[in-house]
Parts: structure tokens; C-alpha cells; sequence
């Protein structure tokens, strides 16, 4: 039965894989269809090349399920109608137009069997609606291509749904994983419903797994929350009745990093406002403030934020492995955008403690753990309360020793680009905490002005990022404020703080070839 389940979910992969492949091919003719000088000539071949991908996918279908092929769905036959009927309109557009607007889109079914009468001269195209028709074309193809996907991702999903076979439910699971968002609609709801079948309880990583490779916009992420996704997720990291091993808690916690990512776009209606407002959803790396939990993400997460905070910093604080302090870390990292309480329960639950400590108890720490760290240490400074929080237990050391990191030409360039974003988040954290002089001090006693003034001198040592030069001088002027500029001129750094701050970026923002 299991051999059997595999090859089945394996034809399942296959099919939908052709399916992409004939759809990328069919909406590369679709958009040639847009040029107006070839659309008569390849709207028949167009037509031809759907129908026989209609046609090619119930066969697979049929053989599928053992039947013939005479038993075809009415609702594939509706598709084919649709398609040909729409086709038939954009021709008649194209080659000849004997009617005036207005009775052809009051009438679109005189436009199929109408005769061009020989006394009547054919008007000119109407390339406006031929547009329109075009674009109901590509709608229908896409219901057409959604159909066939669907049905072969049901395969998958009701070995899921019966929950009779563990290692069915495995494959289920990874096959789906790896069909990503074509997946991600009819797949959602099966996944989260596993985790209350009871002998499914081995495959619960995997299916977490899977959660999180298909929630991978906005939309997808509200159904989630829509199908009882969040439940799910605090049922695993927070309850103790569930008895999560340490992977199930690892996979839950990159769960709750990837659907309060802050980085997603947002639901459509929300991207049409962003526009509107000249504003954008993505952060690129950089700071904000802690998002009101009003806005985007609109995840109801304010019954489970403190049972969250509190199971990730003990996640962390516990955990062993550096994939798993990632995910606990970018978790938290994202719920301080995402939540505007996350602040101040981290101050509760001694985040920052557990955070020095991940650090201080590694030799070597990942430049993408370090970039997680620095963006919550950052968002905590950004809060007056939490600042004595991050001063008492250690992080001051800690951000000093983030500063000291080299991009380097041997990195990869995404470490490069984390490499900055490290550099750029301690400074901004430091300059936060630093109005107090007590804070201030620490950093003068730690080196920190002598670090902060290289990198603002030496662009190399920041990979020329301007962003790190900016964050750089303000944590300066910062210490100056505090301490008094007899502290920075000691340490050979008062023209970058007596000089006006522009004039000193302006100087030293420098824009060479850079590793990246």
C-alpha cells in the first residue's frame, strides 16, 4: 500500500510539474497575443494549443483513476465552451466589426454564428475591447490550468485527510511542500486538520515543514489564520499536553518566523492603499518602530503574543543547535514589527539575557543569527522602559562585539548584505541606549568610540554602506552628548562630531565598487 501511495503522489508531482511547463509555454504566446500586428494570426493557434492541454490533462486524469476517457467532467467541457465562445468574440473583433459598440457588448452572443452581411462595410478594429476580450482570455486560461492543478493536489491532500497511512501522509506532505504556492490554497486547510488525527503525530515536523514553505503571501497567511493555523502553532510551542519533541518546536518557531515575516507583501486591497499613500511593505533591513497592532500584519496575535515570547526565549535559551536559535531568533525578531506589546514582554521574560548569553556561549556565531539578535536588541533600545533591561544584562558587550564584523569578499553575498545589516542595527541600538551616561560610558570603556569612528572613515570596513556610515555618526553624537566631546576628542574622533553631520557624510560616503 505505501509503494503504491508513492507512486501515486509521485504521478501526482509529475503531472503538475507538466502543467507548469505547458502553462509557462501558452503564457508566452498569451502575451504576444497583446501585440495587435499578430493577434488574428495566433488566436487560432492559441485556441488549439489550450484545447490540447485541456484535452492532454483529463487524459492523464482519466488514466489516473482507471477510467475511460468518455467520462469527462462537465466542468471541463464549461472550460472548453467558455474558451472557444471567448476566442470566437476576439476574432470576429479583430477581422471584421459590422455592429457599433454598444450592441456588441449588449449582445456578445450575436457575435458567434452573426454572417457579415456583403452590403455592409466592416468597421475599424475596436483594439479597446479586443484588449478587454484578450484579458478574459487569460482569466479563463488561468481558471483552466487552476482546475487540472487542483484536481491532481486533491490526490495529495486526501491522503492526509484519511489519515490511514503515516508514510503516506509523509509523502503527502513533502510532495506538497514541493509544489509551493500552487499548493498553497487547496493544501492549507488538510495540513492543519492532521495535527488533530492522533497517529499522525510522527509526521507533525514534516507537516510544519510544509506550512511554512506554502505561506508565502499575505493572503495565503490570513486563510492560515482563517483554517486555525495559529492554534496549531501555540498548541505546539506553548502547550505541554502536546509534548513537542525539539525539531516540532523548531519547525513551529520558523513557522511563526515566516507568516509575521515583515518583508510579505501585504493583501491586495493593502498594496492598492500602500500605493495610494506612496508608502511600501517591505523594510529592506531597516528599522521601524514596532508596528501597531492595527496595522499590517493584520495576524490576531494578541492571545497567544505572550505565551509566544515566552516559549521562544525559553527555545533559546535551551536549544543547542544553530538552525534552531535562527529560527526562535527571527521569530522574535518579527513579532517586535509585528505586535507593539512584544517590547515589553520581552523586558518581562529576560529576552535580552537569553540573547547575551546564545551569544556569549558560542565561539563562532552565524552572521544571520547575529543580524536576528541586533534587530531585536535594536527594537528593545527603541522602547525607554527596556533600556535598562539591555544595559543590566550585558548588551551593550554585545553590540560592541557585533560591530567588530568584517564584510569580506570570500562571503557569500547574502552574508555580505547581513554583514552590513549587523554593522548598521548595533550602531542604531547603541545610539538608542546611550542617553543615558551610564550607558554611554560602558561604551566608551568598551572601545566603542574607536570602532564607530573606523567605520565611518573606512569605507571597506562597511562594505561602503551609507546606511552604516549614517547610523555610525548619530551613535557619535550620541556619546558626545552624553559623555562630553572631551571623551571623543581623546580618542582622535572630534571632527566627526563638531563638523556639521552632513558635511561629515558628504565626506566620507564614498561610492567604489563594492562587494555586492
Amino acid at each position: 500500500m505505501a509503494a503504491k501511495n508513492a507512486v501515486s503522489q509521485g504521478t501526482v508531482k509529475d503531472a503538475v510539474a507538466r502543467f507548469r511547463v505547458k502553462r509557462r509555454e501558452m503564457f508566452k504566446e498569451f502575451i504576444e497575443l497583446y501585440e495587435e500586428s499578430k493577434l488574428a494570426s495566433l488566436i487560432p493557434l492559441f485556441l488549439a494549443h489550450v484545447i490540447q492541454f485541456i484535452r492532454e490533462a483529463e487524459l492523464a486524469v482519466l488514466s489516473d483513476c482507471g477510467e475511460t476517457e468518455a467520462i469527462r467532467t462537465e466542468g471541463s467541457e464549461e472550460l472548453i465552451h467558455s474558451l472557444r465562445q471567448t476566442c470566437t468574440q476576439l476574432v470576429q473583433i479583430v477581422t471584421f466589426s459590422t455592429r457599433p459598440l454598444y450592441m456588441m457588448m449588449s449582445e456578445p452572443g450575436l457575435m458567434l454564428d452573426t454572417e457579415m452581411e456583403p452590403a455592409q462595410l466592416p468597421l475599424p478594429v475596436n483594439w479597446s475591447l479586443a484588449r478587454q476580450i484578450t484579458a478574459k482570455l487569460g482569466q479563463v486560461f488561468v481558471s483552466i490550468v487552476d482546475t487540472f492543478v487542483g484536481r491532481e493536489i486533491e490526490v495529495l491532500t486526501a491522503a492526509l485527510k484519511s489519515g490511514k497511512c503515516v508514510s503516506a501522509a509523509k509523502l503527502a506532505a513533502n510532495s506538497l511542500m514541493s509544489l509551493g504556492s500552487d499548493a498553497a490554497r487547496p493544501a492549507l486547510r488538510p495540513l492543519i486538520e492532521a495535527f488533530q488525527v492522533v497517529h499522525l503525530r510522527p509526521v507533525r515536523a514534516d507537516l510544519l515543514r510544509a506550512l511554512a514553505a506554502l505561506c508565502s503571501s499575505a493572503d495565503i497567511i490570513q486563510e492560515f489564520e482563517t483554517c486555525g493555523g495559529l492554534a496549531v502553532v501555540f498548541d505546539i510551542l506553548c502547550n505541554p499536553r502536546s509534548q513537542a519533541d525539539s525539531e516540532e518546536k523548531s519547525e513551529a518557531a520558523g513557522l511563526l518566523a515566516q507568516i509575521t515575516s515583515p518583508w510579505l507583501d501585504p493583501p491586495m486591497e493593502d498594496a492598492q492603499a500602500g500605493i495610494i499613500c506612496g508608502t511600501s511593505s517591505s523594510h529592506g533591513g531597516d528599522l521601524q518602530q514596532p508596528n501597531p497592532n492595527g496595522a499590517w500584519p493584520t495576524l490576531h496575535l494578541t492571545p497567544y503574543i505572550s505565551s509566544f515570547i515566552a516559549a521562544l526565549t525559553e527555545l533559546s535559551s535551551q536549544t543547542e543547535t544553530e538552525e534552531t536559535l535562527l529560527l526562535s531568533t527571527a521569530a522574535l525578531a518579527n513579532l517586535t514589527f509585528s505586535h507593539s506589546e512584544a517590547v515589553q514582554l520581552m523586558a518581562k521574560y529576560r529576552t535580552a539575557q537569553v540573547l547575551v548569553q546564545a551569544t556569549s556561549f558560542r565561539k563562532e556565531l552565524s552572521v544571520f543569527i547575529q543580524d536576528q539578535i541586533a534587530t531585536i536588541l535594536a527594537n528593545m533600545a527603541a522602547v525607554y522602559s527596556a533600556r535598562a533591561e539591555l544595559v543590566s544584562h550585558g548588551a551593550l558587550v554585545t553590540l560592541v562585539s557585533f560591530l567588530q564584523w568584517r564584510p569580506s569578499p570570500m562571503q557569500r553575498p547574502a552574508e555580505v548584505t547581513a554583514s552590513e545589516r549587523v554593522l548598521k542595527k548595533s550602531a542604531i541600538a547603541l545610539s538608542r541606549v546611550c542617553g543615558e551616561e551610564n550607558a554611554a560610558r560602558q561604551i566608551v570603556d568598551l572601545e566603542g568610540i574607536e570602532r564607530l569612528a573606523q567605520l565611518v572613515r573606512d569605507p571597506r570596513e562597511r562594505n561602503y554602506s551609507d546606511g552604516v556610515l549614517v547610523a555610525c555618526l548619530a551613535a557619535l553624537h550620541k556619546i558626545a552628548t552624553a559623555c562630553g566631546t572631551d571623551e571623543v576628542d581623546r580618542r582622535g574622533a572630534s571632527d566627526l562630531i563638531e563638523n556639521r553631520l552632513l558635511d561629515v557624510f558628504l565626506e566620507y560616503s564614498s561610492r567604489p565598487e563594492s562587494y555586492v
